[in-house]
């Protein structure tokens, strides 16, 4: 799992980057699909490792930082979606932002209190 990259998404790391998906999303106002997809695949990664294992604390203290950076704002209708063909469903649906909010806070959610998390039932799911 790349906690690299899990650092570079979190405010409250000195690893933080404006050019990860969490400073995009926080200096640009924009949603990369792209972006947010290598993310994704990190948080499912630690989802699978640390599901019956206390999760270390800087790890938490990283998702709970994505969480609130990302979840907290208010008006998610000005975020701005960039690469959106990353993230067509395989009927060619493309998913609204708030499909995208949904599946961030729910991973965020499974991990922090160990529960299960499926990709059925989103809209927003990885591409093959």
């Amino acid at each position: 799992m790349d906690l690299e990259l899990l650092y570079r998404n979190s405010t409250n790391s000195d690893k933080f980057s404006i050019n990860s998906f969490v400073g995009k999303f926080i200096y640009q106002k924009t949603w990369s699909d792209c972006d947010y997809w290598k993310l994704d695949k990190t948080l499912m990664q630690i989802l699978s490792f640390y599901h019956n294992k206390t999760l270390p604390r800087e790890i938490f203290v990283a998702i709970i930082a994505i969480f609130n950076d990302v979840i907290g704002v208010e008006d998610k209708s000005e975020i701005y979606v960039s690469n959106i063909l990353c993230a067509k469903n395989s009927d060619g649906v493309v998913p609204r932002i708030y499909d995208r909010f949904e599946r961030l806070n729910v991973l965020c959610n499974s991990i922090v209190f160990k529960e299960e998390f499926s990709n059925s039932g989103f809209w927003y799911v990885p591409k093959d």
